[in-house]
């Protein structure tokens, strides 16, 4: 038998309120970074993905660190 392995180890979810000059990539680079320093982990190893909140007030971004 295979061993099996553990992907996801810890997921953050960060809200952005909308009105920020700067684009949806870089909100979302921003946010990976501070996950990425604040959990002391390489930024290769965060899954992020970003996406306008329904209603306009700004953004989601989650971040996933892989157990790699």
């Amino acid at each position: 038998m295979g061993t099996r392995t553990k992907i996801k180890r810890e997921e953050f979810v960060v809200y952005v309120p909308a009105g920020m000059d700067v684009s949806e990539e870089e909100i979302i680079e921003r946010a990976r970074d501070q996950v990425s320093k604040d959990q002391s982990v390489p930024v290769k190893h965060c899954l992020v993905y970003g996406h306008p909140l329904w209603d306009g007030s700004g953004y989601k971004v989650t971040i996933v660190i892989l157990d790699l």
